[in-house]
């Protein structure tokens, strides 16, 4: 399922996302400050208090107090803003690579996204090219310490990982089953399917144009195997 976080002078752009890739999500839920219709899609409008620059996080924890309570509708949950585009195919074939199924099969819980920073074992994904909760993680979300539920600030993401390292989840970065895509430092999760193994940007210094056309070629598969980027 997928979930889009917007404001009022945003909604063109979540009325492009339900128009385009939130077609292909299994369930789709905008959260906005103002309520209503978009592309289609019945906005849920937000309280006061979740509403503006630092009532991002507010407002996200109402999205995923949604997500569970309708978990007996989806097993994943992918959350990102009104400005980010999911390939949803290729974010279904990422979920299928061996360590991701695995790790969903025995229920345990899966934090999944592309690091942003990490300081000791608090480890935050970035939220502008979205993440990925499955069920279990989503009920981990729900304990969170309440100190941290209550605060104020745009910084959702950073949250999120906060609640899941309190709770013990561990943390799964996309690099460790995917190719890192070339697009954007902040930008992309791609999904090799073949092999799920880590390739870094750009790989090794290139050496003669066998080696420059190699790396183009590279890089034009590894487009075709994007999973979400931002605008």
């Amino acid at each position: 399922m997928c979930l889009i976080y917007t404001h009022e002078a945003n909604h063109d752009l979540a009325h492009a996302a339900a128009a385009t890739w939130g077609r292909r999500c299994n369930g789709l839920a905008i959260f906005s400050d103002v309520g209503g219709e978009v592309g289609g899609q019945e906005v849920f409008r937000v309280p006061e208090e979740a509403r503006g620059y630092e009532g991002v996080w507010r407002k996200v924890w109402l999205a995923w107090q949604f997500a569970h309570s309708v978990l007996w509708f989806a097993e994943w949950f992918a959350l990102s803003t009104d400005d980010t585009f999911w390939i949803i195919e290729n974010l279904r074939l990422l979920l299928r690579c061996p360590r991701i199924a695995a790790l969903h099969a025995e229920r345990r819980p899966i934090y999944l996204g592309r690091t942003m920073w990490s300081e000791g074992a608090q480890v935050a994904f970035h939220q502008g090219a979205g993440y990925v909760l499955n069920g279990a993680a989503v009920i981990e979300l729900m304990m969170c310490p309440w100190h941290i539920v209550v605060e104020d600030t745009s910084a959702e993401d950073l949250q999120v990982a906060r609640c899941l390292h309190a709770r013990g989840v561990p943390t799964l970065d996309v690099n460790d089953c995917i190719v890192a895509s070339n697009l954007k430092e902040q930008g992309s999760m791609v999904h090799d399917s073949r092999s799920c193994k880590t390739k870094k940007d750009g790989g090794a210094p290139v050496k003669g144009q066998q080696q420059q056309q190699e790396q183009q070629q590279q890089q034009h598969q590894q487009r075709g195997r994007l999973v979400a980027w931002r605008w």
